[in-house]
C-alpha cells in the first residue's frame, strides 16, 4: 500500500489528498482508500460477487495508471479523476439522455421514475460506475462501491467526480487496450450474467393486464393463426387476487379471471407458449393471508425506527415489506417461490421493488426504517444503507426459489430495480417509457448503457409503456425492438391494445418481418449470451467498440452492434433506416433476409466474420438440432473486394509482369537487387494470404445446468480464400455433444446484399468457387438494383395519431378501433 500520510490534507473539518492504492482482483485492478483507516472499516461490497475479492491483496509490482485525489467535507466524501482532452465517458447504468455522458449528472438512488424524461437524474437501478475511454482507444473503468446515494458528475469535460456519504472505496479497472478488456475485469469482480434459457431470447407479449385467462388465450391463438412469431405471454398484476402475491384471482365479483392458472399454463405450453408472472414485494398487512400470517410468524418484516413492522401502501392497500437482508427471509421467500412454480409458473417478474409507496413524496419508505442484516452484508442499518440494493436482494431470492423449485431448469426474473451485479440473478428493462420518438430514440443508449454497466440482458417497452404509439411507430420500433437482446412489447392500462395487428395490415406485416428476423437470429444471439455469461462480454455494443480510436463513432446512438452484426435504425418518423450510414474503419456488407424495408433497421455484417442462422420459426419449442444450419459469411478486407479492385487482371498476369520486372531490375541495375528481393517478398505474401473470416456457434439443450458438465457444442468455424476457391470448413470444436446430422447452408455476401451460396452437411468441408470479377460485379449490381426495386414496393407504414398532432390516416386503422369498442376512449384519452 502506498504511504499512508502522503500528500494527505487535514483540518478540522476537511481532509483531501490523494488516495492510498491496493492491488486487488488481477493485474490492472486497483483499490482505492482514503486512509488505512477507512479501507478496515470499509461496508463488506453488495457489487463483488464475493467482497473477500475486493478486500484482499495481491502481488504485482504495476501501479496505477491514474490516481484519484479525495476530499471529505461534512460527512461527504468526494473523489476525482482526471483525464486527457478527448476522453469519453459512458455507463452510469440506467440513464437517460445521450449515450456519450459528459455534461451529464445523474444520482444512484432507486426511483419509480415513470415518467422519465432525457433530463432524469435518477431511475430505477444504481450503477456508480463509469466507463472512460481515452482518445487512443484505451479504457479504464470506475466503480465508487457504495450502496448509498451517491452523485456522479461528469459536467465538466476529461474529469469524473463521485459523492456519496463517507466513506466508500473506489476500484479501477485498467488501464486496458480497449474497452471490452475494461468489461471483460469487471465480469471477474461483479459476474456474469446468468445463463439464460432459450426461449427468454424470444418475442414477449405482456401488457397491463389481459384481465382473464380467456384473453389470454385469444392472444396466445392470434399469435399462431397469424403466423407472429412469439414465445411468452406476460400476467401483469391484476391476474392476484386484490393484488395478494402467490394467489390467483380465481372468483371476482363479476367473473373468474383465472380459475384454474395450471389449465392455462398448460394450454399455453400446448402451443409452444411461456407463462411469466409478477410477484411485488408488498405483502398485504391482512391477518388471514397466508403469506403475511407466514411472515409474521418468521419476523421477516422491514422495521420502523421503534422496532414495529413498517407499514407502507401499495397496489393492495397497506403493505409490510421482507427484509431480504437476512438469510432467513431470503430463504421464507425462495420457499413461497418455491411452492408458486408448482402452478406451471416458467417466469417471474419482480416490479415495484425499488422500493415504491403510494401516498408519500418520496416514493419510498423512510430511511430511518431497520434493516435488521446478516453481518456477512453490512449487519444491522437504515434503508438508506440498503435501499440501492433492495431489488437486487429480491430478484436474488426469487432466482434462487426458482431453482428450488426445478433443478434442471434455468430460472428466468426480470426485476424493476437493480443495482451493479444483478445481472447474476436477472434480465432488466427500462421501466415505464413513453409512446414516442424521443423515447423510441433514446431506447437504443438506455440499452446500451446498461450493457456497459455489466448488465446485458435489457431491452424496453416496445411501442412505449405510457400513451398510445401510431402505426408508424410501433413499427419502427417493433423493427429496431427486435434486434435488443431483451424483446418485449409492453403497455398500460389505459392505451390501446399493443399487440403486434393492432396497428392495421400495413405495421402487422413489419412487425411479422421484424420478429422473424429476430428468430433467424436466435443461434447468434444465444451465442452471444453464452459469451457473456463465460467470458464477460456484452451482447449489444455501441459502435465505436469497433474502432475505439475513431471518435467520430463515439456519438453514434441509431446504431449498435450484436457482436460482428451492425444495426442501424431510423428514430425519427421521417427517416428510412437505409440511410447513409458512417461505418466504423472495417469494411461492413449490407444483407437483409428478403425482407428490405423502410421500417426495419438496416442490417450489416463485419468483413472476417461468420454469424450462424436458423430457419424461421414460430417459437423457440419448434427448433430442433437437426433443422438446416445457416453460415452468413463476409470475408475479411483481403478477401473478395481486394480481388475485385484489381479489375480485369488475374493474379497470374500479376506475377508474370512482377517477375518480368524483377529479371529488368537484376539484370539492369544490380545495385537495386535489395529492392527486387522486397519486391519478391512483397508479392509472395500477396499470393499465398489467406484471405479468411470466423465464427463460432453454441448449442445445448437450451435449459437446464447440462452445459456446466461439458453437454454442449461450440463450433469455431472458418472460411478461406485461396487460389480463387472459398474452402468453408471447422476448426475446433469444444464440448461432449455429438454433431448433429443436419444440412449446411453457406451463403457467402459479396456486396450489396448479393451473395453466393452451396449447400452441404455440416461437419464435411465445403466448397465455392469464386467467379470472375466480372460476374462478381454483375451479381453485385442486379443485386443492388433488385434490392432499390423492393425497398421501392414496400409499403411504408402510416400514421394514425390524434394526440400528438400528426397526420391521420389508416382506414384500416378507424376500423378497428370502432371495432373495438376503443374509439370514445381513444378520442377522450
Amino acid at each position: 500500500m502506498a504511504n499512508a500520510e502522503e500528500g494527505k490534507v487535514m483540518t478540522a473539518d476537511v481532509t483531501s489528498g490523494e488516495m492510498l492504492y491496493e492491488p486487488i482482483l488481477e493485474e490492472g485492478v486497483f483499490r482505492f482508500d482514503c486512509s488505512v483507516g477507512d479501507r478496515n472499516a470499509a461496508f463488506p461490497s453488495l457489487s463483488f460477487t464475493n467482497s473477500k475479492l475486493r478486500d484482499t491483496p495481491i502481488m504485482v509490482h504495476k501501479v496505477p495508471s491514474y490516481i484519484p485525489t479525495f476530499q471529505c467535507l461534512l460527512g461527504q466524501q468526494t473523489v476525482k479523476l482526471e483525464f486527457p482532452v478527448g476522453t469519453s465517458f459512458y455507463g452510469t447504468g440506467e440513464v437517460t439522455g445521450q449515450l456519450e455522458r459528459t455534461g451529464k449528472r445523474v444520482f444512484t438512488w432507486n426511483s419509480a421514475a415513470g415518467d422519465y424524461r432525457p433530463e432524469t437524474t435518477s431511475l430505477y437501478q444504481s450503477h456508480p460506475w463509469v466507463l472512460s475511454v481515452l482518445p487512443n482507444g484505451g479504457a479504464l473503468g470506475v466503480l465508487a462501491d457504495t450502496t448509498r446515494r451517491c452523485e456522479i458528475d461528469l459536467r465538466t469535460e476529461c474529469r469524473m467526480q463521485f459523492t456519496a456519504p463517507a466513506s466508500f472505496p473506489v476500484i479501477t479497472f485498467g488501464l486496458f487496450p480497449s474497452p471490452i478488456d475494461v468489461l471483460i475485469s469487471l465480469s471477474h469482480a461483479i459476474g456474469t450474467i446468468f445463463m439464460p434459457p432459450k426461449w427468454s431470447l424470444g418475442y414477449h407479449q405482456c401488457r397491463w393486464s389481459y384481465m382473464s385467462d380467456k384473453r389470454v388465450k385469444e392472444i396466445a391463438t392470434t399469435f399462431r393463426e397469424k403466423g407472429i412469431p412469439c414465445d411468452v405471454i406476460w400476467m401483469d398484476i391484476d391476474y392476484m387476487d386484490g393484488f395478494r402475491c402467490f394467489t390467483f384471482d380465481k372468483a371476482s365479483s363479476f367473473l373468474e379471471q383465472f380459475p384454474d392458472p395450471k389449465s392455462l399454463v398448460e394450454d399455453l405450453h400446448h402451443n409452444g407458449f411461456k407463462a411469466v408472472w409478477m410477484l411485488d414485494p408488498g405483502i398485504k398487512h391482512e391477518e388471514g393471508y397466508f403469506v403475511y400470517d407466514s411472515g409474521s410468524k418468521n419476523d421477516v418484516w422491514i422495521q420502523k425506527a421503534d422496532g414495529t413492522p413498517f407499514v407502507g401502501e401499495v397496489w393492495p392497500g397497506p403493505c409490510v415489506f421482507p427484509d431480504f437482508t437476512q438469510s432467513k427471509v431470503c430463504s421464507w421467500w425462495a420457499n413461497l417461490v418455491k411452492d408458486f412454480i408448482s402452478n406451471g409458473v416458467d417466469g417471474l417478474w419482480n416490479d415495484m421493488n425499488e422500493p415504491t409507496l403510494f401516498k408519500v413524496v418520496t416514493k419510498t419508505m423512510p430511511e430511518n426504517n431497520i434493516h435488521r442484516g446478516d453481518d456477512e452484508i453490512g449487519g444491522c442499518q437504515t434503508h438508506g444503507h440498503y435501499h440501492n440494493v433492495y431489488g437486487q436482494l429480491m430478484a436474488r431470492s426469487t432466482f434462487e426459489g426458482m431453482n428450488l423449485a426445478d433443478k434442471k431448469k434455468r430460472p428466468f426474473v426480470l426485476t424493476r430495480a437493480a443495482f451493479i451485479g444483478s445481472q447474476r440473478y436477472a434480465a432488466t428493462w427500462t421501466g415505464d417509457n413513453f409512446s414516442n420518438w424521443e423515447h423510441l430514440h433514446m431506447s437504443i443508449s438506455m440499452v446500451l448503457q446498461l450493457g456497459l454497466s455489466g448488465q446485458p440482458f435489457s431491452g424496453p417497452d416496445i411501442g412505449g409503456f405510457d400513451g398510445n404509439a401510431t402505426p408508424k411507430l410501433f413499427g419502427r420500433w417493433m423493427g429496431l425492438g427486435a434486434m435488443f437482446p431483451f424483446c418485449r412489447g409492453h403497455s398500460e392500462d389505459k392505451s390501446l391494445d399493443h399487440e403486434p395487428w393492432s396497428f392495421g395490415e400495413e405495421c402487422e406485416e413489419v412487425c411479422c418481418l421484424a420478429l422473424k428476423r429476430r428468430y433467424r437470429l436466435i443461434p447468434h444471439l444465444y451465442t452471444l449470451f453464452y459469451m457473456a455469461h463465460t467470458k464477460g462480454t456484452p451482447v449489444a455494443s455501441p459502435v465505436f467498440f469497433a474502432d475505439p480510436k475513431d471518435p467520430s463513432l463515439r456519438t453514434l446512438e441509431n446504431c449498435f452492434l450484436l457482436g460482428p452484426l451492425l444495426v442501424s435504425a431510423s428514430t425519427t418518423p421521417n427517416q428510412d433506416s437505409d440511410m447513409q450510414l458512417l461505418l466504423p474503419k472495417a469494411l461492413w456488407l449490407s444483407f437483409d433476409f428478403d425482407d428490405l424495408h423502410p421500417d426495419l433497421p438496416a442490417l450489416y455484417l463485419r468483413r472476417g466474420s461468420i454469424i450462424p442462422l436458423g430457419p424461421p420459426i414460430q417459437h423457440i419449442g419448434e427448433s430442433n438440432p437437426s433443422d438446416d444450419l445457416t453460415l452468413l459469411i463476409a470475408l475479411d478486407e483481403n478477401g473478395i473486394e481486394s480481388m475485385s479492385s484489381w479489375d480485369q487482371l488475374n493474379i497470374k498476369s500479376i506475377v508474370l509482369f512482377a517477375l518480368g520486372l524483377l529479371i529488368y531490375l537484376v539484370l539492369f541495375w544490380t545495385s537495386t537487387i535489395y529492392s527486387a528481393s522486397c519486391l519478391v517478398n512483397s508479392l509472395s505474401n500477396i499470393i499465398s494470404a489467406e484471405w479468411k473470416a470466423e465464427g463460432v456457434l453454441f448449442e445445448d439443450d437450451g435449459d437446464g445446468y447440462g452445459f456446466t458438465e461439458g453437454e454442449y457444442l461450440l463450433t469455431h468455424y472458418i472460411a478461406e480464400l485461396q487460389s480463387s476457391v472459398i474452402t468453408v470448413r471447422i476448426s475446433k470444436t469444444e464440448g461432449l455433444w455429438k454433431r448433429p446430422n443436419r444440412r449446411l447452408h453457406v451463403q457467402l455476401l459479396i456486396g450489396e446484399g448479393a451473395m453466393l451460396d452451396t449447400w452441404g452437411i455440416d461437419g464435411e468441408i465445403m466448397q465455392i468457387a469464386m467467379p470472375s470479377d466480372f460476374e462478381v460485379s454483375k451479381l453485385i449490381t442486379t443485386s443492388k438494383e433488385n434490392r432499390k426495386t423492393r425497398l421501392a414496393m414496400a409499403t411504408s407504414v402510416g400514421v394514425l395519431t390524434i394526440f400528438h398532432g400528426e397526420p391521420l390516416s389508416g382506414v384500416h386503422q378507424l376500423t378497428m378501433l370502432t371495432m373495438q369498442g376503443q374509439l370514445l376512449d381513444y378520442f377522450s384519452g
